[in-house]
């Protein structure tokens, strides 16, 4: 794979670069739609914004079914279908590379700690049982048995869903990073990324310091809504912050086997022998403090007493972007040859295969596993 160097040829004017399709990203999103349109035979370069990503910054969870929360009906294809495609996904990654993912099937527990949100998180699954998918439902006492460490006193239910599972982010970038060069992606790191514009001939035109990059095809994936390169396809999406916290487990013997999950806050076990607990920030500037992490591990407390134990390892903050009506989005743009992947919020890692696929099929002409009506960037005008 290729790291930017200064660029410049001998003359001292811009080096040029040309591909088939040119994707302009900063995480596992263009990562992984850049490898998908390799796969298809097109040349593929990723132009990153930054040193490619901070794979802790998203949770790791592959679960479909556990969201007890409204959200539209071709988001809960979509989620499906991706889960679907996720061991042949990884599968394919993993020959590439000669790295494994960590990939498991565990399942996922959604907690109630309270009548009042077993009743609403009951209510959230009505869409399931339409769709005849099957779950567990659990008394307190029955999950604490099969989940050591939780507090069966402080837990109404448990929906337990076994075809869920999570995945190591750090070990999938690595392990996609390789694959995709194997592939023959080119990877160019850059710290800023100028003008976009469609070029003559039907060709984009993307210029970062020392070189000019033209391709047939532009995929904007940018996910960090600080990054520096504004979208030429219309303004950001709103965000919501989220905080990650890292806690290690190595002196708890019994540990948590699979991931759980409560109004409030999840936790997700790290083959590291540690935790990683996500909930919703406070601070629309993404701006972490004290008071975000005593609330959280609060939270984590109340159905886990022995995380009081734990140690302290890391906490971090990242506002995430959706899109208004909690689509993503990934298509065609109004423009010719433009397309955009954007909008994902927590839901990054899960749906990495689905939405991967469904670019890298539109851009070669391929027939997408899914319709991409539903998450065509012209819905919002872009």
């Amino acid at each position: 794979m290729t790291r930017a160097g200064s660029g410049s040829s001998a003359s001292g004017s811009p080096e040029t670069v040309k591909a088939d399709v040119l994707v302009v990203a900063d995480g596992l999103l263009g990562l992984a739609t850049a490898f998908e349109i390799a796969r298809r035979g097109a040349s593929t370069v990723l132009v990153t914004v930054q040193t490619l990503y901070q794979p802790w910054l998203v949770p790791g969870l592959v679960a479909a079914q556990a969201r007890c929360f409204s959200e539209p009906e071709p988001a809960r294809d979509l989620t499906l279908l991706s889960r679907s495609l996720y061991p042949e996904w990884i599968e394919s990654i993993e020959t590439e590379s000669g790295l494994a993912c960590d990939f498991d099937v565990h399942g996922v527990y959604v907690l109630a700690r309270t009548d009042e949100e077993e009743v609403a998180l009951d209510r959230g699954l009505d869409w399931q049982r339409r769709r005849s998918l099957h779950f567990d439902v659990l008394s307190g006492e029955e999950a604490a048995e099969r989940e050591a460490g939780l507090h069966a006193p402080g837990i109404s239910a448990a929906f337990a869903f076994s075809g869920d599972g999570q995945v190591d982010p750090e070990r999938l970038f690595r392990s996609l990073r390789l694959a995709a060069g194997e592939a023959g992606v080119r990877v160019f790191e850059t710290g800023f990324v100028g003008e976009f514009s469609p070029g003559p001939a039907a060709t984009w035109k993307v210029e970062t310091p020392g070189r000019v990059f033209l391709a047939t095809a532009l995929v904007h994936a940018i996910e960090d809504p600080f990054a520096r390169s504004a979208s030429p396809f219309g303004p950001a999406l709103p965000v919501v912050p989220a905080v990650f916290l890292d806690l290690d487990t190595l002196e708890d013997p019994v540990r948590v086997s699979r991931a759980l999950v409560a109004p409030g806050a999840a936790c997700l076990p790290l083959r590291s022998g540690g935790v990683r607990v996500v909930g919703g920030g406070e601070n629309p500037d993404g701006r972490l403090t004290a008071g975000e992490i005593t609330r959280l591990l609060e939270e984590l407390a109340s159905f886990l007493p022995r995380s009081r134990g734990y140690g302290f390892v890391s906490a971090r903050s990242r506002l995430l972007s959706f899109s208004p009506d909690l689509l993503p989005l990934a298509g065609e743009s109004s423009q010719a040859g433009g397309f955009v992947a954007a909008g994902l919020g927590l839901d990054t890692v899960l749906l990495l295969p689905a939405l991967s696929s469904l670019l890298a099929d539109l851009l070669t002409g391929k027939k997408p596993p899914i319709s991409g009506a539903a998450f065509s960037p012209l819905r919002l005008g872009r």
